[in-house]
């Protein structure tokens, strides 16, 4: 988008202007109190000019994701009709002495670097600043504007950016106070009850907050999934006349041992015990962080039920129960239907075990 803008500007012939930035006419009409404001973790160095090649802006660090390109239009515009405005806050840049290659990480300002590169500038007015690594993540969501006519930030870009933030181990996602107080610093002028939902729309992101219950799967969901994805039967019945036959079940983490047990053995007797039961799981509860530890509670429970058989029938016929063939038991759990764990869309294979990986279906 920014490129398009360029050509245009170039066909026009009206990028010819030098834009002149004046430090003293800055600090006067925008002093940069403003940053400091809201975080006291944040620390103003020096206002000064620096060389545009000199700052790394890395675009995979932009708390904003949405589309730039009306804002780079009619920043373009603003440059070439009045240069460089005193009042407009400054490029924001903390120094980085370890780097090879740049003196400067970019905080604030990508989309005017992008551009003031784009049209041959080569240096323009910045705030170097210092802080802790969460007021300086803070800032960077502080520094990009909230209200048009500029391009405002989203709530998608907000917590977007949130999610950068927890996974460099600064934010606890669980933590609602410590969020609370995380967006009040991100967004300072914005009222109490949009940061309320704000924080609310984080904490319910499925992606940030580990205790977020995974959609799961209706029951009708869970029986079309082996029907159409599988090709199995549901329900313990034939009714697609499939090739080979299979007595196939889907069961909800909630179903009990005795539900399983009842069903599997009443099918199992109606077609002469010719056909294994085979049962499929889901869990119908999920959490991300509790996935893998819900799936080993369904198979010990499926076991525990197994293992009842088995002394039932020890204790009916005198067989030692070590004596009892576990192949003989016609109930046999296959696998996971896989859970949607990104925005409810599938992220595991078509089928998959205890630890989420995938078994072949075929």
């Amino acid at each position: 988008m920014i490129s398009d803008i360029l050509k245009y500007h170039e066909e026009k012939n009206i990028m010819n202007k030098r834009i002149k930035c004046d430090v003293n006419a800055s600090l006067r009409y925008c002093p940069p109190s403003s940053m400091t404001e809201y975080d006291n973790g944040i620390i103003h160095k020096a206002r000064k000019i620096l060389p545009l090649n000199k700052i790394l802006f890395d675009v995979n660090n932009q708390p904003r994701q949405t589309d730039k390109g009306n804002q780079a239009q009619d920043l373009m515009e603003s440059f070439q009709e009045h240069g460089w405005l005193p009042q407009c806050p400054p490029m924001i840049v903390r120094e980085i002495p370890e780097h090879p290659e740049y003196d400067y990480e970019g905080i604030g300002g990508h989309t005017r670097h992008d551009l003031l590169t784009i049209m041959g500038e080569k240096h323009f007015i910045c705030d170097i600043v210092d802080g802790s690594p969460l007021a300086i993540e803070a800032l960077r969501a502080r520094s990009n504007p909230t209200a048009l006519p500029s391009t405002p930030m989203t709530d998608g870009d907000f917590i977007s950016h949130t999610k950068n933030v927890i996974d460099k181990e600064l934010l606890d996602p669980t933590n609602r106070k410590e969020m609370s107080v995380w967006v009040s610093k991100m967004t300072p002028t914005v009222g109490k009850r949009k940061q309320d939902i704000l924080v609310s729309k984080i904490m319910n992101n499925s992606q940030i907050n580990p205790n977020v219950k995974v959609k799961t799967y209706t029951t009708n969901e869970a029986n079309e999934y082996l029907e159409n994805e599988l090709s199995r039967n549901s329900k313990g019945d034939n009714k697609k006349n499939l090739t080979p036959f299979y007595l196939d079940y889907v069961k909800p983490s909630n179903s009990s041992g005795k539900n399983i047990f009842w069903d599997g053995f009443t099918k199992y007797f109606k077609y002469d015990c010719n056909y294994p039961v085979n049962v499929f799981g889901y869990i119908n509860n999920p959490t991300h962080a509790g996935l893998n530890s819900q799936r080993v509670d369904y198979l010990k429970n499926f076991e525990n039920t197994q293992q009842t058989f088995f002394k039932m029938v020890s204790y009916m016929t005198g067989i030692d129960i070590k004596k009892i063939n576990s192949e003989r038991y016609p109930i046999r759990f296959v696998g996971f239907l896989p859970q949607r764990l990104k925005d409810g869309k599938l992220t595991e294979g078509k089928l998959v075990d205890v630890n989420g990986k995938t078994i072949s279906t075929s």
